[in-house]
């Protein structure tokens, strides 16, 4: 994904915005390996978290 500044002045600027949903995150397999830290954030979602994230 490629990002530029851009002129919000110019009347013929467009805006896009993404809106992201976290999903629930399972941490059991993060946890057997060891990870701490930012390395956490990588955990897989849960079937829980899959399942919200189609909604």
């Amino acid at each position: 994904m490629a990002f530029e500044l851009v002129d919000l002045d110019r009347p013929d600027t467009r805006m896009k915005i993404i809106f992201v949903r976290h999903g629930e995150p399972d941490y059991r397999e993060l946890e057997e390996r060891s990870y701490i830290g930012f390395g956490i954030d990588l955990a897989p979602l849960s079937e829980m978290g899959r399942s919200k994230s189609r909604n």
